[in-house]
Parts: structure tokens; sequence; C-alpha cells
């Protein structure tokens, strides 16, 4: 008996079927791989979605929470009736631009957020708000210098 590395039938009918189905089984097997493609990305594109939509939520979270914080400051400074007092002009920076000083009034000694609330009332200068460039925290008040 003769040894062949060949184990196809000689029946060229058969073997005519046998690639048919083999044709097949290939065009189910990349139909199969291109569904399970398909999928695969729709999973990555909600994947990077739900991502994102996490990220935009936190970043409103973080927002929201500074507006809260801002608010209560805001509120407080309001309620305290903090306002600047002597308001001076210095000389002129460059042109079209001068240094103010001013002093924050109604601040209390004892609260422990005076350069914060420095910092964040705005004083009014020929129509124009402004926030301090700088505070400094001294006994009677704190100095505030702008650009305006």
């Amino acid at each position: 008996m003769p040894i062949t590395h060949c184990n196809a039938p000689a029946d060229p009918q058969v073997r005519e079927r046998a690639r048919e189905e083999w044709s097949k089984e290939v065009l189910e097997h990349k139909k199969h791989v291109a569904e399970r493609e398909a999928i695969n990305g729709r999973w990555a594109w909600e994947d990077e979605r739900r991502a994102t939509l996490l990220r935009e939520r936190e970043q409103e979270s973080i927002q929201h929470e500074r507006e809260a914080r801002e608010r209560a400051q805001r509120e407080e400074r309001q309620r305290l009736g903090l306002f600047w007092g002597r308001v001076e002009a210095h000389q002129c920076k460059t042109y079209g631009t001068r240094e103010y000083t001013a002093v924050l009034l109604n601040l209390p000694m004892n609260w422990g957020q005076r350069v914060e609330a420095c910092k964040a009332t705005p004083l009014e200068v020929h129509g124009v708000t402004h926030l301090p460039k700088t505070c400094e925290d001294r006994v009677r008040g704190a100095r505030w210098k702008a650009w305006g």
C-alpha cells in the first residue's frame, strides 16, 4: 500500500462539494468576524462615550461645587457689608493703565478668610469692575492693588 500525503477523495464531484462547503464556511466565518468587529466597535464607542460623559459630569460637579462655594463667600461678604474705601490712584504703569489702591472695610478682625475676601471683592473704577491683583492683610484692613 503506497503512502500518500493527500487524503482528498479521488472523485472530482466529492472534491467540488467539499470545496463549496468550505467556501460557505469561510464566508460564514468572515460574516461572523465582521459582526464581532462591528459589535466590538460599538462597545468601544459606547465605552468612550460613557467615559466622556463621566468626565463631563465630574467637571460639572467640580464647577457646581466651585459656584456654590463662591456664592456662599459672596453672600458672606454681602452679609458683612464689605466694601472698598480710601481708593487712591497712583502713577500710570503704561499708556492708559493706572495703579489703584484701596482698603477693604467692614472686614472683621477675627475673620479667617480676610485675604480671600480681598481677592474676591470687586472694585469698580471708571465703570469697569476689577478684581485685586494683590492683597495684603494688615491690622486695619486689607490693602488692594489693581490696574485700572
